[in-house]
């Protein structure tokens, strides 16, 4: 991650995450062009029809990956609370199903027939390790003195960030449905599964909201920060609760459109298909 501080040209011209972006891009091709090649071919070339929205899926994703490492992060590191809160989100709610589920089942295929890392994977999936882990990992983050760590030492923001990025993708692999091999939970289990993620974070909102006093040291300014990504300012004890409540809004607004997709699909069936 960028150190603290820096202009506001430095926030949008971050060579290190530009190079990310592109080897990311270019990764991706190569699995997509080895992909149809092994795929693509005979009756199930109508399958590949598919792979525009994959495309879309994965160039928004590079975008929003850009947007979070690059003006979010130093706006995260030096400027606000919220601009953090927005940066998680987009790590642990967006980018796992933009960057990770839109490449082709091939890759997963190809890693999963590896016996240790579908030993490994089958473990760190299983929906009630996978759903503490990722929520206390969340947490955990949240808690002042950990926070303020991750956000003055480098090294500790990216293995943090990594490792709430590689928890998402657990904590999403459940409800992902093209995995033959770890087959998802049932439509019942899947709405059980959100809604009990959704309370899991309800004390660490609520008490960041009904604080007193801000949190977070870093973030401790007299005349509090000035946001370069929005035209107005205000003190901590507001970033902070409008950061406790962007986190309330995005996760019920995912959260929620999954659960309502699944309760109108619901019938009898709902707990055992």
């Amino acid at each position: 991650m960028a150190g603290l501080g820096g202009d506001s040209q430095e926030m949008f011209m971050r060579p290190d995450v530009i190079l990310l972006i592109i080897l990311l891009a270019l990764t991706y091709l190569f699995v997509v062009r080895y992909s149809r090649r092994h795929t693509c071919e005979g009756p199930v070339i109508a399958l590949c029809d598919q792979s525009l929205y994959r495309h879309a899926a994965f160039t928004l994703g590079l975008l929003l990956l850009y947007v979070a490492l690059g003006p979010l992060a130093l706006s995260a590191e030096t400027q606000s609370f919220t601009a953090y809160v927005i940066q998680m989100l987009i790590m642990t709610m967006a980018l796992p199903w933009l960057l990770v589920f839109s490449l082709p089942k091939l890759v997963f295929d190809s890693i999963l027939s590896i016996p240790w890392c579908r030993r490994t994977i089958r473990m760190c999936v299983h929906p009630a390790l996978a759903l503490v882990t990722f929520n206390a990992l969340v947490s955990v983050t949240l808690i002042p003195p950990v926070l303020d760590v991750m956000l003055t030492v480098n090294w500790v923001h990216m293995l943090a960030q990594s490792i709430l990025f590689l928890s998402a993708i657990f904590f999403w692999w459940p409800l992902v449905s093209f995995f033959t091999q770890f087959p998802p939970l049932t439509r019942g289990r899947q709405l059980f599964y959100i809604v009990y993620s959704s309370n899991f974070m309800m004390p660490i909102i609520f008490l960041l909201f009904l604080a007193d006093h801000p949190w977070y040291s870093i973030y401790h300014i007299e005349t509090g920060p000035v946001l370069r990504l929005f035209p107005f300012s205000y003190a901590s004890l507001a970033d902070q609760q409008l950061g406790s409540i962007v986190m309330l809004v995005a996760m019920y607004i995912v959260y929620g459109s999954i659960a309502i997709r699944l309760y109108l699909h619901q019938d009898e069936s709902i707990w055992y298909t």
